[in-house]
């Protein structure tokens, strides 16, 4: 039943125009009744206008209770505000004991409409169609205005459930041009670009609609609003602004954006993608820019057409840049010809662009006439009226050209994809880098399709808002090109090339950012100078928009469908005595949400290791500071360089009308996740991931993850157990307090120092100056005797005679000690003579009666290399070249020391591993012969004939069980399988590469050692060559856009705490171009270490809504850290029954053979080696005086 009205129906504020949000029903007390009249206490039978007929009772009680037994209270002063500013409209009915109030909400955008609402107004109102009706008694059933949101997906998993893109052809290009259609109707059809090879088809969906994006963005609903429908018709609808609480009758629409975020999932391809969209596109010209100053369009000016053509539009244009009119012959047929294929390019056949480029005397002078628009600031004004201060027009380039900003990681990657994908002569690509001068601008806006340039070159461009100094009323003067084209060969932009940028004088036809996530910050020079750029389409690249939204999970359904599922904290044992055991998979992919064990399920006295489990039926989630700041990070790439309307320049925009309904501390308010879901649906362009896969089921290969637990050498496992006693140590010693304690939060660096020591030592780890064990246990006997004046409790008494104990025993242990004085990692060599031993040990040979021998692997390969060299050497000359080499090595190290000195008294030094790692590459640096061998197999069987005065050597484990684990995997697989080795380490992965050519497994390293161009190369070589198995890549630099798709094996040397690094690093290999059945994917922990605890811990957090806090800060772990955990002898391989599992000949010995053995080839892969033959008497000969040395760059 409607309410009757007494405004007229044309009324804007008439009932039929507003929304019928509810009903409030207020119960009266007995006192209320007396002394009012008696028309009130029988009630009419219809509903009064609250305006026109108040009810009297109400305003004469301050406060009346909405439900009988309810302790909320409306106010009557507050109901008379609202109706009487026009916020809403009510009408009320007496029912006994009842007054129903039912509530109209004015649309804001109604003409005199009083204002927005706040929160909890709406909010008491009931929607219930039966109470509307008075149809249920009292507030049963209660069916909020806003009910709170149910909708507890954080913003990961909405960002994974964005809708794959989607093409309403229906409408789209309606009115656009026929090349335009054209283009655009070639996408739809095509199996690839023009000029590239095969897209997929989910690819050539995107590429389309980013087509559509471009040519024809169209209009969009505010995507701030949500429909909400009234109470009576649900098929009569408003919108409303959840944060806000605004209402509108009818939602507005804004211009989409001519670009956006491709966030495709990595692997996917986003580069193939982007080449796509460029060579669909290649010859279609920037439009100029739309002027803020009125004017309604600025014209398309050539050099040609500026100065002679004739037109209105060039008349006009010459007047306000005050140039004075042609006074020369009419316009020619070849210019006008010349001067239509510059500004309109599309309509240019390819065959007519072949015949251009072979006729410079034609080509030329186009280039010189390329288009451009003049920026006035201010307006322009006539010559007359000129002023001192005004400034003349600034020229701004248009382009076919792309402008591509990449990290330089990937710089070169971007050149060998665009080879990869496009033909030949299909694109013309600058690449900018390092020192490489930035061409003109008007270069750069005629002589390329793509100009690359990496994020520090892009930054460095940065000078500031100088873009006044290209103002200017000067006219150009510069001569003609040749005497049939009037066109100049103009070189005035050069002059003031050194003002500005000449980035900044190009209005580019598109601007990429690749791995554009660092364009969330709107204070850095790369963000500002993006901002500023005049650029028509705008893109971003990325498959993690921000560090939360991560696109890792392609190849998650096969994935789930390979992995068995097993409880997560089961171990599974081989039965082998390597001193290793494997888990089960931890996590079968990235991002998958696992089984977390309890805390019984986890053998660690820590009890606060895990996070306690939410409970079923959990209340709704609350979105967090990081969350927020994550939304800050999208709000900065759609307002700031994707100007995405109605955000565009106005992050503000963002936290104000998107964040509150968020981050409301009750959680997310009604509508609050579906306009955040509009608002990314809009500039985010992604596939779902079934969508993907459900077309193309075998695109990537299902990936294998498991952890592999190890056990300690005894000689790792003391200086571990030396490290954590110093820890100790220090906690019993400072009383847990102040800043001398190691956690005190103000030791923040001299932990992640201590953490960093902790994690090399677990893979191996060398420092005389470290380890001082003497002085170590004069501190630790000190700290007992403080403790025992102090009475310090039982339990820290106790860490400190345990601690005590293991200094001591280190102290005692003379092996252990002469160990710690070199900083290469040691092998077990088996079949050397103790003359030998002697001669070539840097470890004092007599410390090995109760050991097994001891060699690094420098020493072997200068060994290897003497004995293949000299095939007929004796034990005698042997052991002299081991004296001259050990004499060479001492003298190295003097050498080394006293730069070190040195450099200590200009900078202190703190890093000890960085120090190690210096002193190895000048090892190599100072001359260390480490060639890399390859010997044909008349060699080979030469030396199992001849070389009979020196017995035969083996190889054996080293010290390091991570390093052992590793060679043998490789020599197992390296046959069939490529690996790819991480580690955060440098030092680690420079022992796996001296191991690597100990054993003769060609290795690459991509690491922060090698410059930019060795890394790309070694990228290259991995990729293409068959002869290199492994590439070691140093965490950091490894984690971002690398395609290394050969690889089917991935060893990670420690556990990663961030898991979105890990996932990243795993992309490198596992994306489209995989070729394996099956990738594996290996971390290596040590056992009984805060490696083992850090995987479980990131299993912990993995589901929370916070943020991954740092390693050194988070509770759990750091409890962890604080109370030490000290190796037993249950983690520590036994050196008496653990077989030799390399077991690697020295020398490799082929089958023998019968064939006639006359010369033997040794080729030695170094630089200024030799290639050659030699008898068998010059073999036996004693080598040269000058020795060869290889220097490593």
């Amino acid at each position: 039943m409607e309410d009757p009205d007494p405004l007229y129906e044309h009324d804007i504020f008439h009932l039929k125009h507003l929304l019928r949000a509810g009903t409030v029903q207020i119960y009266c007390t007995a006192n209320t009744y007396y002394g009012t009249n008696s028309a009130f206490l029988n009630g009419g039978s219809g509903y009064a206008d609250w305006n026109s007929q108040p009810p009297p009772l109400l305003l004469n009680e301050s406060e009346l209770h909405l439900q009988p037994t309810s302790s909320s209270v409306i106010t009557v002063l507050a109901l008379a505000f609202l109706v009487h500013h026009q916020f809403i409209r009510a009408t009320w009915k007496r029912h006994h004991s009842v007054i129903h109030v039912r509530i109209y909400l004015v649309p804001f955008d109604l003409p005199g409409a009083g204002g927005k609402l706040t929160a909890d107004k709406p909010a008491r109102t009931n929607r219930s169609k039966k109470a509307w009706n008075e149809a249920a008694p009292y507030c049963d059933p209660f069916e909020p205005f806003l009910p709170r949101e149910t909708d507890n997906r954080t913003l990961s998993e909405i960002y994974s459930d964005l809708p794959s893109p989607v093409i309403d052809h229906s409408t789209f290009l309606l009115g656009k041009d026929r090349r335009t259609r054209e283009t655009y109707m070639e996408a739809l059809h095509w199996t690839s670009p023009p000029g590239m090879r095969p897209l997929y088809k989910y690819q050539r969906r995107t590429v389309a609609r980013m087509l559509q994006q471009e040519l024809d963005p169209g209009h969009a609903p505010d995507p701030r609003y949500v429909p909400i429908h009234d109470a009576q018709d649900s098929s009569k609808f408003f919108y409303l602004q959840p944060s806000t609480l605004e209402i509108l009758s009818s939602i507005p629409s804004y211009p989409q954006a001519r670009g956006g975020i491709l966030c495709e999932e990595m692997g996917s391809g986003k580069t193939c993608i982007m080449l796509g969209l460029i060579t669909a596109t290649r010859y279609q010209l920037s439009s100029p820019e739309e002027s803020e100053l009125g004017i309604p369009k600025r014209p398309v000016l050539t050099p040609l057409s500026l100065f002679h053509f004739r037109s209105k539009i060039f008349r006009e244009a010459r007047k306000a840049a005050h140039i004075q009119h042609p006074t020369g012959e009419l316009p020619s047929l070849v210019e006008l010809t010349s001067d239509f294929v510059t500004v309109s390019p599309e309509f240019l056949r390819d065959s007519d662009r072949e015949n251009l480029r072979d006729r410079p005397h034609l080509s030329d002078p186009l280039e010189y006439n390329q288009p451009f628009y003049h920026v006035y600031s201010p307006a322009p004004v006539k010559r007359t009226q000129l002023k001192a201060g005004d400034q003349g027009p600034r020229k701004m380039y248009l382009t076919t050209a792309t402008l591509i900003i990449v990290p330089a990681a990937i710089l070169q990657q971007w050149g060998s994809e665009i080879n990869k994908h496009c033909e030949d002569g299909c694109l013309r690509v600058l690449s900018l880098h390092g020192n490489k001068p930035v061409p003109s601008a008007r270069e750069l806006a005629s002589r390329y399709d793509i100009v690359l340039l990496t994020h520090e070159k892009f930054r460095g461009e940065w000078k500031g808002r100088d873009v006044d100094s290209f103002h200017s009323w000067e006219t150009c003067t510069c001569p003609a090109f040749w005497e049939m084209s009037r066109i100049p060969r103009c070189s005035c932009d050069v002059k003031l090339q050194r003002l500005v940028s000449p980035l900044v004088l190009v209005r580019w036809k598109r601007l990429v950012v690749d791995e554009g996530h660092g364009a969330a910050t709107s204070r850095s020079n790369f963000a500002r100078l993006a901002c500023e750029l005049s650029a028509e389409r705008r893109w971003i690249m990325s498959g993690t928009p921000t560090t939360n939204l991560m696109g890792v999970s392609l190849g998650l359904l096969s994935d789930r469908s390979d992995t068995p599922k097993m409880p997560s904290s089961e171990v599974l044992y081989d039965g082998n005595p390597r001193g290793e055991s494997v888990t089960s998979d931890y996590d079968t992919y990235a991002g998958e949400a696992g089984v977390v064990p309890d805390s019984t399920d986890v053998n660690l006295e820590n009890g606060d290791l895990l996070y306690p489990s939410d409970a079923s039926g959990a209340e709704v989630r609350r979105w967090t500071t990081v969350d927020n700041d994550d939304l800050r990070k999208v709000a900065q790439m759609m307002s700031e360089f994707v100007k995405a309307p109605p955000f565009a320049g106005e992050a503000k925009s963002f936290k104000d009308m998107v964040n509150p309904a968020l981050l409301d501390k009750n959680g997310p308010r009604f509508g609050a996740i579906r306009v955040l879901t509009q608002v990314m649906s809009q500039v985010m362009l992604r596939h779902r991931i079934e969508d993907i896969e459900k077309e193309l089921p075998n695109l990537l290969p299902p990936k294998k993850e498991k952890v592999v637990k190890l056990k300690f050498h005894p000689l790792a496992a003391k200086t571990y157990n030396v490290l954590q006693a110093g820890i100790a140590v220090n906690a019993v010693d400072s009383q847990r307090t102040d800043k001398d304690y190691l956690f005190h939060k103000s030791n923040r660096a001299a932990l992640r120092l201590a953490l960093d020591n902790l994690a090399q030592t677990m893979f191996w780890r060398t420092d005389q100056d470290i380890f001082d064990i003497c002085a170590a246990v004069v501190r630790s006997q000190d700290a007992m005797k403080k403790g025992q004046e102090r009475k310090i409790p039982e339990t820290d008494l106790r860490l400190l005679e345990e601690s005590l104990r293991i200094q001591r025993d280190a102290a005692n242990d003379e092996l252990w000690k002469d160990a710690m004085r070199h900083e290469e990692c040691h092998f077990v060599v088996r079949g050397l003579a103790p003359a030998l031993q002697a001669a070539w040990f840097r470890i004092n040979p007599q410390l090995f009666t109760c050991n097994p021998p001891l060699l690094d692997a420098e020493r072997l390969c200068k060994l290897r290399e003497i004995m293949i060299s000299r095939p007929l050497i004796s034990e005698e000359s042997l052991i002299t070249c081991g004296h001259r080499v050990s004499e060479e090595d001492r003298m190295i190290d003097e050498k080394f020391n006293e730069i070190r000195r040195v450099s200590k008294s200009r900078k202190k030094v703190t890093d000890k591993q960085e120090q190690i790692l210096n002193r190895k590459l000048f090892n190599h640096n100072a001359g260390e012969v480490k060639p890399a061998i390859i010997l044909d197999s008349c060699h080979a069987k030469y030396r199992q004939d001849v070389i009979s005065t020196i017995p035969p050597v083996y190889i054996g484990n080293s010290v390091s069980s991570k390093l052992n684990y590793i060679l043998r995997k490789v020599l197992k697989h390296a046959h069939n399988h490529k690996f790819l080795i991480f580690s955060a380490l440098p030092l680690s992965l420079a022992y796996i590469e001296d191991a690597l050519k100990l054993i003769q497994i060609p290795c690459l390293a991509y690491t922060s050692r090698v410059d930019a161009r060795a890394r790309h190369n070694a990228v290259v070589t991995f990729e293409t060559s068959d002869k290199y198995r492994v590439l070691l890549m140093e965490l950091k630099l490894g984690a971002r856009g690398l395609n290394l798709v050969t690889a089917s094996r991935i060893i990670f040397c420690e556990p990663v705490w961030q898991a979105d690094i890990e996932a990243q690093a795993i992309k490198r290999a596992h994306r489209i171009g995989q070729k394996c059945s099956k990738l594996k994917v290996t971390t290596l922990v040590m056992e009984g270490t805060y490696e083992e605890a850090m995987v479980l811990r990131r299993r912990a957090l993995r589901n929370k809504s916070e943020k991954m806090p740092a390693m050194e800060e988070d509770a759990g772990l750091n409890s962890f850290l604080r109370n030490a955990a000290f190796i037993r002898e249950e983690h520590i391989v036994s050196t008496d029954t653990e077989p030799e599992y390399l077991g690697i000949p020295l020398i490799p010995v082929d089958p023998p053979t019968s064939e006639p053995l006359r010369t033997l080839e040794v080729r030695i892969d170094v630089d200024g080696g030799f290639s050659g033959e030699r008898t068998l008497e010059q073999l036996g000969q004693p080598p040269c005086k000058k020795i060869k040395r290889v220097h490593f760059g």
